[in-house]
């Protein structure tokens, strides 16, 4: 008996984890803020409408509680190159990069 997944999911080449240090000003204090981001890069295939083909890396950012799951960051680390799949949540931050499911688990996917 098999599992079905229902949601919005990522579907590309995992390429890796990053953190990168992102700034906003504070609008109460005006103090100019730093935020660590984690993210991970999925490549994407994308097909124009005049059939360019293109490779595009979609960031996809991290929650503070995934960044504490241990198998989830392990499994990041085992699927480097390889298709997957990672499930997404459905909000955006304010750049619009999307977050990743906070019960997200890297599914790989058959070539």
């Amino acid at each position: 008996m098999s599992t079905q997944l229902t949601g919005i999911f990522c579907r590309g080449v995992l390429l890796g984890y990053a953190k990168f240090v992102e700034q906003y000003r504070d609008k109460s204090t005006q103090q100019i803020v730093s935020k660590d981001i984690h993210a991970i890069g999925i490549e994407k295939t994308i097909k124009g409408g005049f059939g360019e083909v293109r490779e595009v890396t979609q960031k996809l950012i991290l929650s503070d509680a995934l960044m504490k799951d241990t198998k989830f960051l392990s499994d990041i680390g085992s699927h480097i190159g390889q298709m997957v799949e990672i499930p997404l949540s459905g909000y955006t931050d304010f750049h619009d990069r999307p977050y990743v499911s906070n019960d997200a688990v890297v599914i790989p996917c058959e070539d």
